[in-house]
């Protein structure tokens, strides 16, 4: 059972409606699960590619 329920919505597109598609994306978990382990193997995995550790939330202007 799920004890702490979260759900994140990410959506990507163009705003002014022109672009053909739009993104949705729609995570949901559990808080009481962590998910340090998950995020330190991501990190090393960037690191071990020589990227950027950035936000994955920018908006370009």
């Amino acid at each position: 059972m799920v004890k702490e329920p979260s759900i994140f919505v990410e959506e990507s597109g163009d705003r002014g409606g022109k672009a053909r598609y739009y993104l949705l994306a729609l995570v949901f978990h559990d808080q009481a699960d962590s998910i340090a382990e998950a995020v330190t193997g991501y990190e090393a995995k960037l690191a071990r590619a020589d990227l950027p550790n950035i936000s994955l939330h920018s908006e370009l202007s």
